[in-house]
């Protein structure tokens, strides 16, 4: 095998171990709830831009270090951007939940980038 060859399947592999990392890090700090009952949802614009979903149970597994609001009863807030294609389905899915009763499963992205102490939502299932 020449040098070149060598260097670069050496390089490339770091590069995968590295990447694999970031991705189990980033995975393990994001939180999640699972068949909880949403108790509130609220829109925010003005100097922000978010839409809030309230949810009843505190029960929420590793959520983002950021993620420091709660609910008065104790349960968890999220947050989902109303200004992307994601955000708006999510919110159709937290409504129609709202509606008819039904539970969500919230799974959080890491991060509190749409609302700097909630965190932001990645993905929502209508559950029961």
């Amino acid at each position: 095998m020449n040098t070149s060859a060598f260097f670069w399947i050496k390089n490339l592999s770091r590069a995968l171990i590295a990447g694999l990392g970031l991705v189990l890090a980033s995975s393990a700090m994001a939180g999640a709830v699972s068949n909880a009952k949403i108790t509130k949802v609220l829109g925010s614009g003005g100097a922000g831009n978010g839409f809030f979903v309230y949810v009843d149970t505190a029960a929420t597994t590793a959520a983002a270090a950021c993620a420091t609001q709660t609910t008065p009863a104790g349960g968890n807030r999220w947050v989902l951007d109303p200004s992307t294609a994601a955000g708006k389905a999510g919110i159709a899915a937290i409504l129609l939940a709202q509606a008819t009763g039904k539970t969500i499963h919230i799974s959080g992205a890491g991060t509190c980038a749409v609302w700097g102490d909630t965190e932001t939502v990645a993905w929502v299932t209508v559950v029961s």
